[in-house]
């Protein structure tokens, strides 16, 4: 569960902080972001975006990812990203999303509008 909340806008969770660590175990925001540079988190993180792009119906997940696709409820990124819209003008956050390089974007708002003015 370490790449969950940096997708949140929330702090690293260290490594002593879930089941099987004890004192003395490295971890946190030196293990996140080691973990966030690498392809299982990049892909964890795109089928994360997926599953909220799509109102939470599909790729549930990021724990256990190969599920999906046994029960049929993966959708590829190809799928989803079309469906990406930018957020609401006065949305708040919890923080900068930390992301790893080469996932898709929220659109700006003019982006997202500019297909509807053709």
């Amino acid at each position: 569960n370490a790449t969950p909340p940096p997708m949140h806008g929330l702090p690293p969770v260290a490594l002593t902080d879930g089941f099987g660590t004890g004192p003395g175990v490295a971890g946190g925001k030196a293990f996140s972001e080691w973990l966030i540079g690498t392809r299982y988190a990049h892909w964890i993180f795109e089928n994360h975006m997926g599953h909220h792009v799509l109102g939470g119906q599909c790729n549930y997940n990021v724990c256990c990812p190969m599920t999906d696709h046994l029960l049929g409820s993966y959708v590829p990124t190809a799928e989803w990203q079309p469906k990406m819209r930018p957020l609401p003008a006065n949305a708040q956050t919890r923080g900068p999303v930390v992301a790893p390089a080469n996932v898709p974007q929220l659109p700006t708002r003019e982006e997202y509008e500019a297909p509807r003015l053709l």
